[in-house]
């Protein structure tokens, strides 16, 4: 970053508009940044918008560190599970099932099948660990594909519980990021086109790309969020209202700072709502294993 400041410091120097020095770095300065920073110096208010694009960035940092935030405890919740789950059918369960062998008894469907699944474990866990991890890198190659990035930005917003999270996160982007762009007295098209690059969701940049084209044929934002299923009535209303009245920017302000508090309050409850899910899916794998292995062991030894 300092070599960077340096190098726009110079190019500024000989003549150069920070926002075209900044252009040069797309990597480190995303378009809204440098969107922002060229009204400002057309205006002349340059000092007030890099304030305003301060805040901003403040913003989407604090919603994305929230949804990240919610994200880490179920998923280590998870990963503990399987590494429990997989060492106890690996190691444990063909030790104690060696005892019910012993016997020579006979035992339900279920032991039998338990019995049979740790023996195949115990003697293939190496090759269950391999396929494991071809399928998740696997995955992960195809999510960094343009195909699996717009199926990953689908499925996101259909997830059951995260998904409601995830389309509060890409709204609020959506409204705020435009409310700072025409703000600095970006043309609305362009501000348009720049949040559709930085919403990061392939569904709603094709959602704001609609709305830019509608606006460049002389028609309304709200046209388009109407029959947009994945925008909520009352944004489209707002929208609508703010296009009537001039107030588009301040309507958007209204709807960024509205799905903030309910992406908030989803991320706040996101907790509760899992928790329960996850202890009655533990719940069931202890059963089973008590099921089909403690309780025949135990009955077994009642009869001795």
């Amino acid at each position: 970053m300092s070599s960077i400041i340096k190098d726009i410091a110079n190019d500024v120097e000989d003549g150069s508009t920070l926002s075209e020095a900044m252009n040069k770095y797309p990597d480190t300065f995303e378009p809204i940044i440098t969107s922002v920073i060229k009204a400002g110096e057309v205006s002349g208010n340059l000092d007030m918008e890099i304030g305003n694009i301060t805040e901003s960035i403040d913003k989407n940092y604090r919603v994305t560190s929230k949804i990240k935030g919610a994200l880490i405890y179920p998923a280590f919740v998870l990963l503990t599970a399987f590494v429990v789950g997989f060492a106890t059918v690996t190691f444990i369960i063909p030790k104690l099932t060696m005892v019910i062998e012993d016997m020579d008894v006979e035992v339900p469907w279920h032991t039998k099948l338990l019995i049979n699944f740790g023996h195949f474990m115990e003697s293939y866990w190496w090759a269950v660990l391999i396929i494991i991890f071809g399928v998740v890198l696997s995955i992960l190659y195809y999510l960094k594909t343009d195909a699996g990035k717009k199926e990953w930005d689908r499925i996101k917003l259909t997830l059951p519980v995260l998904g409601k999270m995830f389309n509060y996160l890409y709204i609020t982007r959506f409204a705020s990021n435009l409310t700072v762009l025409m703000d600095g007295g970006v043309p609305i098209v362009q501000s348009l086109m720049t949040v559709g690059d930085v919403v990061n969701n392939g569904v709603y940049k094709n959602i704001i790309l609609r709305c830019a084209e509608e606006v460049k044929t002389g028609g309304n934002i709200s046209t388009v969020l109407n029959y947009s299923d994945h925008i909520p009535p009352i944004m489209s209303k707002m929208v609508a209202i703010g296009e009537k009245t001039g107030k588009l920017s301040e309507s958007l302000k209204s709807v960024g700072d509205f799905y903030e508090q309910e992406m908030d309050d989803t991320v706040k409850n996101l907790s509760v709502l899992i928790e329960p899910i996850l202890i009655v899916a533990l719940g069931i794998g202890v059963a089973i294993l008590a099921f089909s292995v403690i309780l025949p062991i135990y009955s077994m030894v009642q009869q001795f």
